[in-house]
């Protein structure tokens, strides 16, 4: 049985909270725990008002006997920037900031096929709510839902309100008097959303990686990708990720491939002698050593001979390659590495249009 949490987005209003926990009851969804997302003093709002002895919390779950839901101190992640834990989100740093740990945080429990999440998007800032629901429509599971929780307008942040009492409890609203907030209606209004990973696709997060610029990787998931690879520095950008720590021969391996592929080549196993020798034009001269050499050379001081070089050389630079797309691009950076079809003769080559490949700064 899949583990239940809920998780909302919370500010000076903890009653959302309670609310939801209250609507999600009364449709025979209980959590098994609760994480809450707020700002130091959104924080302070639900410690004081909803937790301990005498918390609106504890309350609610011995007054409609609810079974355990696990809510405490711990369940509260504050969000921080660099400077450390934030009081309130009011900069557009603090925003980017809320962002970013919002949208790994869903990441994060998506990420466990033995949760389901349900999502409040009711509390805190307008953008936080936009956030979470956003990071949810990424990384969202079939078993995933969304909700607002709607309350009566009379009793609608009214400070003493946090769900319908079992007895009569009469409170001084604002607009209509004295109301019985017993008979106040939650509601609960489930969201739907797209679900654009849908387990297929996994738009990952890498380390360090903001909320806007993983916006705009998405974006170009979506988009026709340019490939462009310059020649001079030793770099390729894919849109506008780019990737620059590859070693200088397993930078000529793939722009060996990228030619072939502008070419309209697939190049087979048994043609390694014409591989090496490609490869070879384009990594002589990136070498660091400055004495001129022949392929041959070359091969020999490596301890490699020429009918060799698929085992010992292009197995371990596509491998290279491979680790290095998916460390910056996630499982997206696959589509760029260099394929393999076939069983015993192989062909290799790359799986991109030759238009979207652009050879910069050739020597």
């Amino acid at each position: 049985m899949k583990k239940k949490i809920l998780v909302v987005v919370s500010g000076m209003t903890p009653q959302i909270i309670t609310e939801t926990v209250f609507a999600l009851a009364q449709k025979q969804w209980i959590p098994n725990r609760i994480v809450a997302l707020t700002t130091l003093a959104g924080a302070e709002k639900i410690k004081s008002r909803l937790l301990g002895e005498n918390g609106y919390f504890r309350r609610l779950r011995q007054e409609y006997d609810l079974p355990d839901i696990h809510f405490d101190e711990h369940s509260i992640e504050i969000i921080r920037d660099e400077d450390g834990s934030l009081e309130d989100i009011r900069t557009p740093e603090q925003n980017n900031a809320a962002a970013d740990m919002i949208v790994r945080w869903i990441r994060d429990l998506c990420a466990d096929k033995n949760t389901e999440l349900h999502i409040s998007i009711a509390g805190g800032r307008k953008s936080m709510g936009f956030y979470i629901g956003y990071a949810l429509s990424l990384f969202g599971r079939k078993q995933d839902k969304m909700s607002h929780v709607l309350v009566e307008e009379a009793f609608e942040t009214h400070p003493e309100f946090f769900y319908p009492p079992k007895n009569e409890l009469f409170l001084n609203t604002s607009k209509h008097g004295m109301m019985d907030a017993s008979k106040a209606q939650v509601m609960l209004a489930e969201i739907p959303f797209v679900r654009m990973g849908g387990g297929k696709v996994d738009w990952t997060l890498t380390e360090g990686q903001t909320f806007s610029q993983a916006v705009m990787c998405i974006q170009e998931m979506l988009d026709d990708t340019q490939v462009v690879i310059d020649v001079e520095k030793g770099h390729i950008h894919f849109g506008t990720v780019c990737v620059d720590n590859l070693t200088p021969r397993e930078f000529s391996v793939y722009l060996t491939m990228a030619q072939l592929c502008i070419d309209g080549r697939k190049i087979k196993q048994e043609e390694e002698e014409e591989l090496a020798r490609l490869v070879w034009a384009n990594y002589k001269n990136r070498r660091k050593k400055s004495d001129e050499i022949t392929l041959e050379k070359w091969l020999e001081d490596d301890g490699v001979k020429l009918g060799s070089f698929f085992w010992a050389r292009f197995g371990e630079d596509r491998s290279n390659i491979a680790k290095k797309f998916r460390k910056v691009m996630g499982e997206y950076g696959k589509q760029f590495t260099i394929h393999a079809e076939g069983k015993r003769n192989k062909l290799y080559y790359l799986p991109l249009e030759p238009s979207s490949i652009n050879i910069q700064n050739k020597s």
